[in-house]
């Protein structure tokens, strides 16, 4: 009674002093059935159910020989007087061997019994622990409701038996709702564990010249609980070669199909033990791959080469031949830590741009230059443009750790952006001529340092820069702090209009976008790109380490995360907002609503 006041219980010691506490649910058991052990025991066998009592704990056990009357002291040689072995000591055994002969009866630890509470199997428990709030939160009050409405406003209450659970709700209401409730609800309430789901699907209108003798509309566009949208794949039933329809009758036609997943045709990771991935549509019939060629354990095994891939799709680089493309110098520059190589045409050129520290000092990294000597990448010899150059009077750009470069171009000018350690580790943006990528042509501007909390975990790290651009905006997103689960990925933005070289200009967002807490089996995503695909979407590539790697279980496992080779590549699709404004936390295989999965679409031949 130490924590009443006015009849209110407002405190209890969390453990009794070889004192227990029975806890159950009085939705299913009444007093009487609690009054005895064989009383409960038999309920709970009627019901189907458990009670448990951690019997096999040597604590408990002295419970039930203390309280026959039994006796275990330790004397000053830490020797013990027992005086168990004796009528009262088998008294006391026997009822433990009684109580564990009921079929209702489990002896749960705690860890056990948590898990089986909340499953709904055990129906009542003997703890020495207190722990009300748990089995309050299994066992409720007993009382819910059920109501309907169409307008979250009005509400009415459906009679409970019209429906029935396959589970026990507790603490509140259930409440059935349809997708547009749905939707209002979480933009009511956001919350970013929250996932997506799909919501509607725009009724699909297929315009088709007559007589054409290729016509596959390949899409149809899907809105989220979120507020954004992607196309997705749709699998028409009449489909052929060719055509859906006959294009040869004017005239309206109705045709169905099954909506595809939005990530169909893509497995994650999409390949293993790359990272800093990069693709690129070579608007050749190919795309093509290059990442980071990973260490195992130390700098001396890996990190030594450039590779790269090619294939017709997307999807088949994930299989496709890996080449060896270009090798580290055995000593002197170039010759340690290749790292995160990108590919780019320039002026009709292709160019690759990567990192590299020098053999008399690893960590002398500099961003260099290779060009290639035909059209065709994956066949033809590369050549050295050496390190990259500062404009003529900048003496401190490379000056120091200089990496990640990327290269866009927009309103016909063109620009790199690249991550150099002034302090901390920064991205500079400058101008380049298209002539000689390998040369700086303007002073470069800083456009973001780390400043959040996000930024500044274990490293203060802004770097891996990429870059996307829409009809209205250009993005630059990076990635921030260490390369461990707390690596993750910022944004700034710029009007595609504006002047890019006037730091005035962009606007850096003050949270991540992208973050461990987004992902599901993943951790630490970050260095990304971007690439389009060949029904148009755009896909966002990354790399992540599994989840296992924060308990040391990635079979990989190094005490430096840079050397050991999980971040892995993978490929989510991004969505796009009310606003315009590109979504990259997208669920990787969002749950499809059965009434959205079959899909009907009109096709006007004319």
């Amino acid at each position: 009674d130490a924590g009443k006041y006015d009849g209110k219980q407002y405190g209890y010691p969390f453990t009794a002093s070889n004192g227990y506490f029975l806890y159950y649910d009085k939705n299913q058991l009444s007093d009487e059935d609690v009054a005895s052990w064989e009383a409960l025991t038999a309920k709970a066998e009627e019901l189907g159910k458990e009670v448990g009592c951690e019997t096999a704990n040597g604590w408990y056990l002295y419970g039930f020989f203390k309280g026959a009357g039994c006796e275990l002291t330790e004397n000053e040689d830490q020797s013990n007087n027992c005086d168990w072995n004796n009528e009262t000591g088998l008294a006391a055994a026997e009822s433990l061997q009684s109580i564990a002969s009921s079929k209702a009866y489990k002896s749960y630890g705690n860890d056990d019994l948590l898990a089986n509470l909340n499953d709904g199997k055990v129906v009542a428990y003997v703890s020495g622990t207190w722990n009300v709030n748990a089995f309050s939160d299994a066992y409720g009050d007993g009382y819910y409701v059920m109501q309907s409405t169409t307008d979250l406003e009005n509400f009415k209450t459906v009679n409970r038996s019209n429906y029935s659970f396959n589970f026990t709700p507790r603490h509140g209401y259930v409440i059935p709702i349809n997708a547009d409730q749905y939707t209002a609800l979480v933009n009511a309430f956001p919350s970013d564990g929250l996932q997506p789901v799909i919501t509607d699907i725009e009724p699909p209108v297929y315009y088709c010249p007559y007589g054409i003798k290729t016509f596959k509309p390949s899409t149809v566009k899907a809105r989220y609980s979120d507020g954004t949208s992607s196309d997705i794949k749709v699998n028409w039933d009449n489909d052929d070669d060719f055509c859906v329809v006959d294009t040869s009758d004017l005239g309206v036609h109705q045709i169905t199909g099954k909506l595809t997943s939005p990530m169909e045709g893509f497995t994650n990771p999409f390949i293993s033990e790359r990272a800093d991935p990069y693709i690129v549509d070579g608007e050749n019939g190919y795309y093509y791959f290059t990442a980071s060629y990973p260490a195992y354990g130390s700098v001396d095994k890996g990190y030594d080469r450039i590779v790269l891939r090619c294939s017709y799709s997307i999807e088949g680089l994930a299989q496709a031949e890996e080449k060896v493309i270009w090798k580290a110098h055995s000593s002197g520059i170039m010759a340690k830590h290749i790292w995160a190589p990108e590919m780019h045409k320039i002026g009709g050129v292709w160019y690759i741009f990567f990192a590299a520290g020098s053999s008399s000092d690893i960590w002398a990294i500099r961003p260099y230059v290779l060009k290639c000597e035909g059209d065709n990448p994956y066949l033809d010899s590369w050549t050295e443009c050496g390190q990259m150059q500062a404009s003529s009077g900048d003496t401190e750009s490379f000056k120091s750790f200089s990496l990640d470069m990327t290269y866009f171009e927009c309103n016909g000018k063109h620009y790199v952006i690249w991550a150099e350690i002034k302090g901390d580790s920064s991205l500079f943006m400058a101008e380049i001529n298209p002539a000689e990528p390998w040369k700086l042509i303007s002073n470069p501007i800083l456009l973001t340092k780390p400043e959040y909390d996000w930024e500044l975990v274990n490293h203060r790290v802004n770097e891996g820069p990429a870059v996307l651009k829409t009809d209205k905006k250009v993005y630059v997103y990076f990635s921030a702090s260490g390369t461990g689960s707390e690596y993750c990925v910022g944004r700034m933005e710029a009007d595609i209009d504006s002047d890019l070289m006037n730091i005035k200009n962009w606007k850096k967002l003050d949270k991540p976008v992208l973050s461990t807490s987004d992902l599901d089996g993943e951790s630490g995503p970050g260095h990304n790109c971007f690439v389009k695909d060949s029904n148009g979407d755009i896909l966002f590539v990354y790399h992540s380490r599994p989840a296992s790697h924060a308990s040391k279980a990635c079979g990989t496992y190094a005490s430096d995360p840079l050397y050991d080779p999980c971040r892995h590549t993978r490929i989510r699709k991004i969505n796009f907002n009310n606003d315009g404004e590109p979504v990259i936390n997208t669920v990787s295989d969002p749950y499809i609503p059965a009434a959205f999965s079959n899909i009907k679409a009109t096709v006007i031949v004319k």
